[in-house]
C-alpha cells in the first residue's frame, strides 16, 4: 500500500502561524483552557504562580479523600510532577487533555499531582521549558525542609 504524495503544510497542521520575528501565533480557538476545578467529586485543583518574571504557574490536584477522611491523616500522599506535552511549542497545563489526565491520575493513584506551566518555545527557546520544571523541582525540595 503506498501513500499518496500530497504535501501537508506543518503550520497549519498543528494550528499555528509562523511569524517574521521567530515567534508564532497558537490559534486560541484550537487550544481552549479550562480553570482549576472544585467541584469535581473526585480531585481539587488549584493554580499556584511560580515565577512572575516567568510567567510559570503549575496547577496542583489533590485526592478528594485526603480531606473527606478516607485517607489517614499523618500519611503522606507521594508527588508527580507532570510536564504536559506538545513538544514545548504547544498546549498547556490548563489544556482539557491534560488537567482531565492530570484529575485522574490523582483520583486512580492517590496522589499529589504537580502540572507545571512552562514557558513555550520558540519564544522562549530550549532549556527553558526544562529548567522551569526543575525550578518547581527545586522550590519544593526547598520548601519541603
Amino acid at each position: 500500500m503506498s501513500l499518496p504524495n500530497q504535501i501537508i503544510d506543518p503550520y497549519q497542521h498543528l494550528h499555528i502561524i509562523p511569524n517574521p520575528n521567530g515567534t508564532i501565533t497558537r490559534l486560541t480557538e484550537f487550544y481552549p483552557s479550562i480553570p482549576p476545578s472544585v467541584s469535581s467529586s473526585l480531585t481539587l485543583s488549584k493554580d499556584v504562580s511560580m515565577n512572575s518574571n516567568n510567567g510559570t504557574w503549575v496547577r496542583i490536584f489533590l485526592p478528594r479523600t485526603a480531606i473527606n477522611g478516607s485517607h489517614p491523616p499523618n500519611r503522606k500522599l507521594p508527588i508527580v510532577v507532570f510536564a504536559h506535552g506538545g513538544g514545548f511549542i504547544l498546549h498547556s497545563a490548563a489544556s482539557p487533555v491534560f488537567h482531565n489526565f492530570c484529575s485522574e491520575l490523582t483520583s486512580q493513584l492517590t496522589v499529589l499531582v504537580i502540572s507545571v506551566e512552562y514557558r513555550l518555545a520558540p519564544e522562549s527557546r530550549l532549556p527553558a521549558a526544562y529548567d522551569d520544571v526543575l525550578e518547581v523541582l527545586l522550590n519544593k525540595i526547598r520548601t519541603s525542609n
